[in-house]
């Protein structure tokens, strides 16, 4: 069996932290693949048009939007892809806010929480991955009993 990658796109308002971080967690979990977008529009933008699994985002994200202004913005347009912060943020009330919010998780962007992260991004992703095609297979059964 082939095993498929799971798709992550990580957001930050710091290319360079993006791609450490990416970098981090790759030796984590090698089955993971990324990709980058700095800032929030262009999170929004690639999220509204790619195909992934996951999405880990710093909190702030200026000038346009923040990380949770950018949680809110994908769930507007329907997109349920699970969403969890790695961030420098700390403040116990932007964590609790994320949360509520619907964020899988909040993790403090300190290298030695990216094992703890790199776990929290498999587990949620391959439910997603899961979920999203036990989906599909039961609309194609409910199309083949349509069409009988």
């Amino acid at each position: 069996m082939v095993v498929k990658k799971l798709n992550i796109l990580i957001v930050d308002n710091n290319i360079a932290a993006a791609e450490e971080t990416r970098t981090l967690l790759q030796k984590e979990e090698p089955c993971l693949k990324f990709d980058l977008a700095c800032k929030g529009q262009e999170g929004l933008r690639k999220a509204k048009g790619g195909d992934y699994d996951l999405i880990v985002s710093e909190y702030h994200l200026a000038p346009a939007m923040n990380g949770l202004q950018l949680l809110d913005a994908l769930r507007a347009y329907e997109i349920k892809v699970p969403f969890i912060f790695y961030s420098a943020e700390r403040s116990l009330e932007t964590v609790v806010d994320c949360l509520k919010k619907g964020a899988e998780d909040y993790f403090f962007k300190e290298e030695e929480n990216i094992s703890e992260l790199a776990s929290s991004i498999a587990k949620a992703a391959e439910e997603f991955r899961s979920q999203r095609e036990n989906r599909k297979r039961l609309q194609q059964v409910q199309e083949e009993k349509n069409y009988l």
